[in-house]
Order: structure tokens, then C-alpha cells, then sequence
């Protein structure tokens, strides 16, 4: 965030999570808006994220936490067609 700060004194962010949509921070403004940055703060993006699959906007409160807990969790059992299953399973 210090890079947006250093590029956009006058922009107002009052903070920077990490975002469901992976390699994005999501970043809201004084205002309440939410805009997206990458990591490097280069690029800034003013955009509407929509999660197809939930048909809600994506980064929703309620559901941020659990995705991104879920997203630290690796996955035990194989995924078909992707790896191999080991035998007699």
C-alpha cells in the first residue's frame, strides 16, 4: 500500500487485505469503495468483482475469511486426473 500512497498521495486507503481473487489485494478507500492493487502496487485496478460461482460479489465480508482459510488448506485426498491414485485406493 505504501507504493498507491507514494504514486496517489491524495487517494485515501484506509486499508489492504488480502483478496479472494488470487494475486489481487484488495484495497478500500476512505470512501467505502474497494478497488484491487497487485502485490507491487503498480497497477490499481477500479473494477466490480463478481464470484460466478456464488453469484455475489467477490471479497464479500462474510465469505472472505473462510475462502482464504480454505485456500491455506491443502487438499488430502488426490485429485482425479491430475495425480495418480495411489494403489489399492
Amino acid at each position: 500500500m505504501a507504493n498507491l500512497q507514494r504514486s496517489l498521495p491524495g487517494t485515501p486507503f484506509v486499508s489492504a487485505k488480502a483478496s479472494e481473487i488470487c494475486g489481487l489485494v484488495r484495497l478500500e478507500m476512505a470512501s467505502g469503495k474497494v478497488v484491487y492493487t497487485d502485490a507491487t502496487g503498480r497497477f490499481l485496478l477500479l473494477t466490480f468483482a463478481l464470484d460466478t460461482h456464488r453469484g455475489e460479489p467477490a471479497d464479500n465480508a462474510a465469505t472472505l475469511e473462510q475462502t482464504l482459510e480454505d485456500r491455506q488448506t491443502f487438499p488430502t485426498d488426490p485429485i482425479p486426473n491430475v495425480f495418480p491414485l495411489p494403489p489399492g485406493h
